[in-house]
């Protein structure tokens, strides 16, 4: 009775294990989506029950500021993210408010022992987040991407790929 027991409690957790994890190839032609099953020309992944897919484009420096310490940047931390900003708008936009969704994410860099603070300014040429991917279809631009499957704040899957006439070359 108790082999039953046990083999029974290991089907229903095999059982969850499939169903948490769907095959799914995704198709890039003149975008991204996502198909059922396993298919030739895409890449072949295995999504997980609860998912987000980011494509991220390339990444742009825009500014890289300097400091002496993590405690002087916070000091300033808002007039250089507004100085930032305004520097991205005019970039990209030719105004000081920013144009539709343009976005400019900054990471630190901060080093006690070398007594510095670097703060590096950027933005991604373009970006695309959903939970959705299986019969939908988002646009991509050509170029380099990233993308990133997410489950349960770790990251399940990342490639590097290219994009060259809407086709995925790698």
């Amino acid at each position: 009775m108790l082999k039953k027991i046990i083999l029974l409690i290991c089907f229903i957790i095999t059982a969850q294990s499939i169903k948490a994890q769907t095959p799914c190839t995704l198709i890039f032609k003149n975008g991204i989506s996502g198909e059922f099953g396993y298919k030739e020309g895409g890449i072949q992944v295995e999504l997980p029950e609860d998912f987000t897919l980011y494509v991220f484009g390339d990444r742009i420096i825009s500014n890289i500021e300097e400091f002496n310490s993590f405690e002087e940047f916070k000091n300033v931390e808002q007039e250089i993210l507004i100085k930032n900003e305004k520097i991205l708008f005019q970039k990209l936009c030719g105004n000081d408010t920013g144009c539709g969704d343009t976005n400019i994410s900054y990471e630190i860099h901060n080093s006690e022992m070398f007594k510095y603070c670097r703060v590096i300014f950027y933005y991604y040429d373009s970006f695309m987040s959903t939970n959705s991917v299986i019969d939908g279809w988002f646009s991509l631009p050509d170029g380099n991407h990233t993308i990133i499957i997410k489950s349960n704040d770790t990251v399940f899957f990342q490639k590097n790929i290219r994009l060259n006439n809407g086709i995925l070359i790698n």
